[in-house]
């Protein structure tokens, strides 16, 4: 009996246990939170995007491309096309006491300082140096507010059809030049397929680390853009950009089997973090799509930017005057950076924003030569027909006489 007794409760407890351990296994096992994974993060998307292809200029996808924004540094893109069209890459540039106290990320420059606009740009590009910003920006238009005209100028030639310039850092509200300049993503995508287009902003652009010696001493730069340089395969630049009231910016480049793709974006509120993984989504579509697609049926203006180093060197590969042979340098013509077409005529030195170019002029002795001889030719053609007329008055004097003898002889 007590066996059977003790029997009946291990029973017993066994099915309470069971009882009690299945609504258990049932949320561990079934749809519960413990086994469910976590929910991932997306950033949100940027107010405004453009996707397009390097080459052909053709906008594989885009939203709110022609509504403005505050680019933030992005606009230190047209900063450094506004500034290469007007300055050789060996120009110098001193640094004012407005320069030196603009707020904010800097390079150091102080005032009373000479510095290379070679290695301003790697500044100004690479760790987005404000102080360098505004140094180019005197250096080139005289006053910020005179560069603000020339960025204006600029982006008439190339093809900006929705903003305008003032601050060459890309300072806004109280800090910025008359608040700030404002862009589109269709502008921002125009300029910076010019700056991919020219080598002096494409070999900076794509560097993780830069160093270099200025007058204050030694520099090492750590690109701004490295975390999306360093991640995805490919990428090869651009710049980044934040302030407050921009929030992110970003123009991000990535070149694949020789086909380079571009993303823009203004206004993006997912950090930098957020804003480089938008960045590396919108690139992965647009190599997604088949070459020669017609995207969303917009085409960027064709690239105008021009250098003032590849306009010299135009000139020096200019050929001598007709008449002589060889070339005005002596050597074979080197093709301009920009794939100009070379055109024949006269090499002379040129004056570009205060910077001298000089080039070899060709040698004048031919000319000269040839024109002592169209001297003479004419000297002797003047002296024939001098003597020819000095005869003819003679003759008729001449005759003259003759008649009046013949006169007073008649009765």
């Amino acid at each position: 009996m007590f066996r059977r007794g003790c029997v009946l409760s291990l029973i017993a407890l066994a099915g309470l246990t069971g009882a009690l351990a299945a609504p258990v296994a049932a949320a561990n096992n079934g749809s519960g939170s413990r086994t469910r994974p976590a929910p991932t993060w997306q950033p949100p998307a940027p107010r405004a995007y453009i996707v397009f292809d390097q080459a052909t200029g053709v906008v594989l996808a885009s939203t709110n491309e022609h509504q403005t924004f505050l680019p933030a540094s992005t606009v230190k893109l047209m900063t450094a096309l506004t500034a290469l069209e007007k300055l050789p890459l060996s120009a110098t540039m001193p640094i004012s006491g407005r320069a030196a106290g603009v707020p904010n990320m800097n390079i150091g420059a102080k005032p009373g300082q000479t510095w290379k606009l070679d290695d301003m740009l790697h500044a100004l590009l690479m760790i987005s140096g404000n102080d360098a910003a505004y140094a180019i920006a005197e250096r080139v238009g005289g006053t910020v507010e005179g560069f603000a005209a020339l960025m204006d100028a600029t982006g008439r030639q190339l093809g900006l059809r929705d903003s305008t310039f003032s601050d060459p850092a890309g300072l806004d509200g109280r800090e910025g030049l008359a608040g700030g300049s404002h862009m589109s993503a269709y502008d921002l995508a125009v300029v910076a397929r010019n700056a991919r287009a020219l080598p002096d902003i494409a070999s900076i652009v794509r560097l993780t680390h830069y160093e270099f010696t200025g007058p204050d001493g030694g520099h090492k730069l750590d690109n701004h853009n490295n975390s999306f340089l360093t991640k995805y395969a490919g990428a090869d630049g651009m710049k980044t950009g934040f302030t407050k009231l921009a929030q992110n910016s970003l123009a991000a480049s990535a070149t694949r089997d020789g086909r380079t793709i571009v993303a823009v974006m203004l206004g993006s509120y997912g950090g930098e973090i957020g804003t480089a993984s938008w960045a590396m989504a919108l690139l992965d579509g647009g190599f997604r799509t088949v070459p020669g697609s017609p995207g969303t049926g917009e085409i960027l203006p064709p690239v105008k930017a021009y250098a003032a180093d590849a306009r010299a060197g135009l000139l020096n590969s200019l050929a001598k005057p007709l008449g002589s042979s060889g070339l005005a340098t002596g050597a074979p013509a080197a093709a301009p950076a920009t794939g100009a077409p070379v055109t024949t005529g006269p090499a002379r030195g040129v004056s570009v924003a205060g910077e001298h170019v000089s080039t070899s002029a060709p040698s004048r002795s031919g000319d000269r030569t040839s024109i002592a001889r169209y001297l003479l030719v004419a000297l002797g053609v003047l002296l024939l027909l001098g003597f020819a007329g000095r005869r003819r008055v003679v003759a008729r004097q001449r005759l003259r006489s003759r008649s009046g003898a013949l006169d007073v002889a008649d009765p």
